[in-house]
């Protein structure tokens, strides 16, 4: 699977940045209450599991809500990289083709291939089941 998004603050994160430890990618907005949950549990197991893990928060909203982005991954004290979603992962295509609801879950194996999806909040039960 090969992606390239644009970093929240500057620059981008591709699939290169994340070979190597099996990746825990959330997919969030800004103004779902569940969303605001799933970011928590997931900052949790991703430390849980360092170093073998890495995490990345993708914020499934439009470029223009950057500054509203930054403040919920400042809120949320965000332990990991965060993207902004391009245009065709808000159409659902691209790399995460079909990921449409936050939050939504994509586990990545060390090769960046999707081992495991969810769509919908997950408990730190089901994400740890998903990583063993």
């Amino acid at each position: 699977m090969l992606f390239e998004l644009p970093r929240l603050e500057s620059g981008s994160i591709r699939t290169a940045d994340v070979l190597g430890r099996m990746t825990l990618v959330v997919f969030a907005a800004t103004y779902d209450t569940p969303s605001q949950a799933a970011v928590p549990i997931a900052s949790a197991l991703v430390r849980r599991h360092l170093p073998r893990m890495n995490g990345l928060l993708v914020v499934l909203e439009p470029e223009s809500n950057r500054p509203i982005a930054q403040a919920f991954v400042a809120a949320l004290d965000v332990p990991f990289p965060v993207a902004m979603a391009d245009a065709e992962t808000l159409e659902g295509r691209g790399a995460f083709a079909g990921i449409r609801h936050v939050p939504s879950f994509v586990l990545l194996d060390r090769e960046g291939r999707e081992v495991w999806r969810r769509y919908g909040l997950a408990t730190t039960e089901v994400l740890d089941e998903a990583v063993r």
